[in-house]
Formats: C-alpha cells, structure tokens, sequence
C-alpha cells in the first residue's frame, strides 16, 4: 500500500488563504469563509492520496510537474501545487480566484 504524500502550504499560499478568508468575512459571511476554508482543507486532503489529480499547467526542469486543482466548492478557486514523487510531498504553492489574470503566476521574470 502506498503512504499517504505529505503536504506543505508555502508561505505565498498561506497567504493567500487568509486573504481568501478575510474577503469571504467581509464581503458575504463568517459561514461563508468557514465553508471556504473547509473546502480548501478537503480539496488538500484529497491530495494526499490522490497527488497526481490535478492538471498539468507546468512541467518542470526537474522533471515535476505544477498542477491545479479546484476548492471543493468553489470551483472558480484554483489551487496551484508542485508534486515531488520521489519524496513523495505535494507544496501548495497559491491559491487564486479564477478570474484573475494568471498569466505571470509562475514566470521567472
């Protein structure tokens, strides 16, 4: 049976969870950010036996791959994480509103 993958939320989407959350407080409900955040947290245990479900956007020099997957429930919420199969970790690495301009997330410039 294959251990479950580990998970590490970098600093950037730290951030952009608690942004996330304090928009859906002040801008719909504390019930609503709950459900937000519930939905990101069950997203993000899905990945840990599921690392490989979400779509390619980048592939890497490394040979990894930069995958998207959605907030359960929110689906225009898109989570943008890094899968390391040899050490078997997934680094969420943002989290953003779909409808934002994502061209330049992941560019080096």
């Amino acid at each position: 049976m294959r251990r479950r993958t580990r998970i590490l939320v970098s600093d950037k989407a730290q951030d952009d969870i608690a942004a996330q959350i304090a928009y859906y407080r002040i801008e719909a409900s504390d019930s609503t950010a709950q459900k937000w955040k519930q939905g990101f947290e069950a997203s993000v245990a899905l990945l840990r036996d599921f690392p490989e479900i979400g779509a390619i956007v980048i592939r890497t020099d490394k040979g990894n791959s930069i995958r998207r997957t959605f907030v359960k429930d929110f689906r225009d919420h898109l989570i943008f994480y890094e899968f390391f199969a040899d050490s078997n970790l997934v680094q969420v690495l943002s989290v953003k509103h779909g409808a934002r301009d994502l061209q330049g997330l992941f560019s080096e410039d």
